[in-house]
């Protein structure tokens, strides 16, 4: 065998080894990104469950009824607003999701962070408070 040959046959197997590696870099990232992505979701539908279980449980106990709860924001939240009878949640991605009640509530909610939120029945609405 020549020299050169064998330089040339360990270029190759390096190269092929590099590639290699990088397949199994890039589908590592992708799963990661795909964890973040389903753990958000995750906190998300709870974020939403929980509200809305949590409102209905005193809505229908009545005026003066309250509970306090505690909520979990997803890192990718942008903010968060309450309407009439829906809370709609904006994330840094530009999706939007929201929940509908059958009652009209009132609150305010941060975009981040974990934190106690009181919730209580009013005449005719629920009131979230932090």
């Amino acid at each position: 065998m020549k020299r050169g040959q064998v330089s040339v046959e360990f270029l190759v197997i390096l190269s092929l080894i590099l590639v290699i590696l990088l397949i199994v870099f890039n589908t590592g990232s992708n799963t990661v990104g795909y964890v973040k992505s389903s753990s958000d979701n995750t906190k998300l539908s709870t974020f939403f469950d929980t509200l809305k279980n949590t409102a209905y449980s005193v809505y229908h106990q009545g005026v003066g009824a309250k509970t306090r709860i505690f909520v979990v924001m997803p890192d990718n939240v942008k903010n968060v607003t309450v309407y009439h009878r829906s809370i709609v949640v904006a994330s840094n991605t530009g999706d939007v999701s929201s929940r509908t009640f059958e009652f009209n509530i009132t609150g305010n909610f941060s975009a981040k962070g974990s934190y106690y939120v009181d919730v209580e029945a009013k005449k005719g609405y629920v009131e979230f408070k932090r």
